[in-house]
């Protein structure tokens, strides 16, 4: 099964959006877009799937996934249970790479975020102090309009691409074979995965669900993702 395409719900000819999102739960499934996120977590907690990485999230997470990679921010069953106030709250901020395309990109000044979104293509988690100061930064230029939308966009990727407090999210080997002619095999796998990772899944179930045997089944997984099935 292949990730939901999102039309996100910007207006037309509008490339950067900055807002805040406040629901009793994250609603968006797994699913990919033609635009950059930016996504802090401000309150709940959950699972965070990005390619082929999977990880628990907390207040303060903080990421940004490159066009057309697959994610999803799952909230936690806190979020679900009757007569319980746990909300589930981000800042997003979402931009069209196109707005650095041709010589923009190629400045020498620019080589730092330029490389920043080549990384993003895999998807980043920001770590350690770093973490918490980008997340302050989000939190301070979220409200802003028109032109101080690019210019604060720009300070962020910048404070984004140097630091090395930083974690690549998506296997190298999810990203170079999402356009193979087997990659409709793989999301079955891992959408398999996702609707049932709260309970142990055996090698001989998730194999024969995609008619093969276990042994060929690690063969085939741990050639593309560089890692066992359990991993």
């Amino acid at each position: 099964m292949e990730p939901i395409y999102q039309e996100l719900p910007f207006p037309p000819g509008s490339f950067v959006d900055f807002y805040k999102e406040e629901l009793p739960h994250f609603v968006v499934p797994w699913h990919n877009h033609t635009r950059i996120e930016i996504m802090h977590i401000i309150t709940g907690s959950g699972i965070r799937f990005v390619g082929d990485h999977v990880e628990r999230y907390e207040p303060g997470d903080t990421c940004i996934i490159g066009p057309r990679l697959p994610h999803e921010w799952r909230s936690g069953e806190e979020h679900f249970i009757a007569g319980k106030s746990v909300m589930a709250s981000c800042y997003c901020i979402f931009f069209e790479k196109e707005i650095f395309e041709t010589n923009f990109i190629r400045l020498p000044e620019m080589e730092n975020i330029r490389l920043l979104l080549e990384r993003s293509l895999r998807g980043i988690k920001f770590v350690g102090d770093s973490r918490d100061k980008i997340g302050a930064f989000i939190k301070e230029i979220i409200q802003a309009k028109g032109s101080a939308k690019i210019i604060n966009l720009i300070a962020l990727l910048d404070l984004m691409s140097t630091t090395d407090e930083y974690e690549l999210l998506a296997g190298l080997g999810y990203t170079k074979n999402k356009k193979s002619d087997d990659f409709d095999r793989f999301n079955k796998i891992y959408q398999y995965t996702i609707n049932n990772f709260s309970r142990p899944i055996s090698l001989s179930e998730i194999s024969s669900y995609v008619g093969l045997t276990p042994t060929a089944f690690c063969r085939y997984f741990t050639k593309r993702t560089k890692r066992t099935f359990i991993q």
